[in-house]
């Protein structure tokens, strides 16, 4: 998929995995090629990227292993910038996908932790979307 912004490349995979329910093999592949030309922590992807690509390769439920360790290695240097639904999206897709790289964990921990944190003594009542992640 050369030529797409990552915000593309995951948007066209999202469509495929919501209308039709799987996206086909040679796409997948390609887009894993795509994103791992991008180094090992796949340059311009956002947090919200990260969750996406994720969660459509815990739908189609494969992928590369290669892509695995730089979904984990670009999400742990992006933490500080996920937001709490980001976050618990990108943890259940990759426990979906059998995926755990215990820093890439023990760094999220703490993170939910502050955001439930926040939420507590701020009064927020809605806590769901941190105990899926907590789940995860």
């Amino acid at each position: 998929m050369p030529g797409f912004a990552p915000q593309g490349m995951v948007n066209v995979l999202w469509a495929y995995t919501t209308a039709l329910k799987h996206v086909p093999p040679e796409l997948l592949t390609a887009a894993s090629e795509e994103c791992l030309s991008r180094g090992s922590k796949l340059a311009g992807f956002g947090t919200l990227n990260l969750a996406m690509l994720a969660w459509v390769h815990a739908k189609c439920r494969t992928i590369n292993p290669l892509l695995v360790a730089a979904l984990s290695k670009a999400a742990l240097q992006n933490l500080h910038a996920f937001s709490a639904a980001d976050l618990c999206k990108f943890l259940s897709s990759m426990a979906h996908l059998r995926c755990a790289d215990v820093q890439l964990l023990d760094a999220a921990e703490s993170r939910l932790l502050s955001f439930l944190e926040h939420k507590i003594t701020n009064n927020e009542e809605d806590v769901q979307v941190l105990c899926q992640g907590v789940w995860a």
